[in-house]
């Protein structure tokens, strides 16, 4: 019915706050959408949600979003005196302009631009939330988020959060991030917001020196050989001009922990959530950017997933390939609640381990690719520059063997705020009955 409404939601089952928030997140988006929009909208409310209960513990919690599309000379007022950043999500390119735009503003303020890698954000006063979130503490959080730009798959984002949230889209796109509020919605290009909201007078708050002072406090351990070690020395190595395609979740975190450099663009599928189709991507990047390298951070599994790929013809010479091979979704293996509570049984009843015990060299030199291995983290540092600087007549895939064992101890040292992560009682609604029927 695409043609009647602009916008479908339903409404999940409410069996804890999350599933709350989650209805909430639905009905606010609709409910602004009908407002603001001037547009008709379906809410479905499945036959197990019990509309009296609903209606009686929801209307109070409904958002009230503010919404403008000209004149904040008010609005700017409320940064006086508050702790203020902006949140990038995953974006496309800026413009030089663009850029401008968000510096002026961010340096106008002393504000902080909280963002990671693929928000492709290269301009002043940034800082990369996994570096905030994961290797800071005691940072005042903000009293105010101008959030832009799309999903953002580091999900430590939410700890860099404060309570109050304005939202800057030209779309009408009512996006909530972490089920929080959204007081202001700015109805408007990101460079019209910025350009309007810069600081005349010669007063700011100074948040991002606090939070800066805080970043430059951080020392990065030396991990074993894993995830987080090697993309810390592809941070270092890749080249300059390059095209960066991360895959979700453990090599997404990993990169985020460590600075680029600030002409390397970088894409992941964010949103995808799972067997994302990176290497397919990075592919196609490979063939749209002739001239450019293109470095494509996989895991096994999702390498296997996807490996038809490889086959294309018009490969050229121009991909570099790193497959972290840990011999499973070694992701669920980093999840501290699954970990606690299941431990070596994610491999069997989650994880796929064993799924490929010859890894990738038969499949890639098949296709024509030049392969090399590492499987020590002296054989590793010693191939990496190679991998990253060295011409070749063909594209490059680059297995590196690492071990479950070593891929938890490295992403604890960088996790200094999660060590005394708790077992969460309902993180599964039926875990302790799952847990007792697998025993075995």
């Amino acid at each position: 019915q695409n043609d009647i409404k602009a916008l479908y939601v339903e409404l999940p089952k409410i069996t804890d706050m999350s599933d709350k928030n989650k209805c909430l997140d639905y009905l606010n988006a609709a409910l602004a959408t009908a407002k603001y929009k001037n547009k008709p909208v379906h809410i479905n409310c499945p036959a197990y949600l019990n509309m009296d209960s609903l209606l009686n513990t929801l209307p109070n919690d409904t958002w009230a979003i503010e919404y403008y599309e000209s004149n904040f000379e008010k609005q700017k007022e409320f940064l006086n005196s508050r702790n203020t950043m902006i949140f990038i999500g995953s974006h496309s390119k800026f413009s030089n302009n663009e850029t401008q735009s968000i510096e002026k503003f961010a340096l106008s303020w002393d504000i902080p631009v909280i963002c990671d890698h693929t928000s492709n954000y290269h301009g002043k006063n940034k800082i990369l939330t996994s570096q905030l979130a994961n290797l800071v503490t005691d940072c005042p959080k903000p009293d105010l988020v101008i959030d832009i730009g799309r999903v953002c798959g580091e999900y430590a984002s939410a700890k860099t959060f404060g309570n109050t949230i304005w939202r800057v889209s030209k779309d009408e796109n009512f996006a909530f991030r972490f089920s929080k509020p959204v007081e202001k919605y700015f109805n408007c290009s990101e460079k019209y917001f910025f350009d309007s909201m810069i600081n005349n007078s010669k007063t700011n708050n100074a948040y991002f020196s606090t939070v800066n002072s805080k970043i430059n406090t951080i020392v990065f351990p030396e991990a074993e050989l894993s995830t987080i070690h090697i993309a810390k020395k592809l941070c270092k190595h890749i080249p300059a001009n390059s095209s960066l395609h991360l895959a979700i979740l453990n090599s997404l975190r990993s990169v985020n922990f460590f600075n680029l450099e600030e002409t390397i663009d970088v894409n992941c599928n964010v949103g995808g959530f799972g067997i994302d189709g990176a290497l397919s991507t990075a592919v196609g990047q490979s063939l749209a950017a002739k001239g450019k390298k293109v470095f494509c951070l996989i895991g096994d599994l999702a390498f296997f997933y996807d490996m038809n790929i490889l086959g294309n013809n018009n490969i050229k010479n121009n991909l570099r390939i790193i497959v972290i091979n840990n011999q499973r979704g070694e992701e669920f293996r980093l999840n501290p609640v699954l970990e606690n509570n299941l431990g070596d049984k994610i491999d069997k009843l989650i994880a796929a381990a064993g799924h490929n015990k010859n890894g990738v060299k038969g499949w890639v030199t098949s296709c024509g690719f030049h392969y090399m291995s590492a499987s020590t983290i002296e054989e590793f540092n010693n191939k990496i520059e190679s991998f990253c600087n060295d011409e070749f007549t063909s594209s490059v895939i680059f297995e590196i063997f690492t071990q479950n064992e070593n891929e938890q101890n490295a992403l604890n040292l960088y996790r200094q705020n999660n060590r005394s992560v708790k077992k969460k009682k309902n993180f599964f609604p039926n875990l302790k009955e799952f847990l007792k029927r697998n025993k075995q």
